[in-house]
């Protein structure tokens, strides 16, 4: 487990997003790289976009907490 996206994003098979209380699993995201990992290999846009989804789920989060959805 982390709070890390970066880390969480090259290190992990799969990430589970969860929401504030109750904590509940909101979104399960399935990381597409190879095994083993060349992290120097890697794109850039495979990894900005995956931290980006993550990203916005979390501040959807964070507007609901607050009263702040649309």
């Amino acid at each position: 487990m982390t709070h890390d996206i970066d880390e969480a994003v090259r290190l992990s098979d799969r990430i589970l997003v969860m929401t504030g209380r109750p904590g509940r699993i909101r979104d399960e995201i399935p990381i597409p790289l190879e095994r083993p990992r060349d992290l120097s290999r890697l794109e850039p846009r495979e990894i900005s976009e995956i931290k980006w989804h993550i990203w916005n789920l979390l501040e959807d989060q964070v507007r609901q907490s607050l009263g702040m959805d649309s």
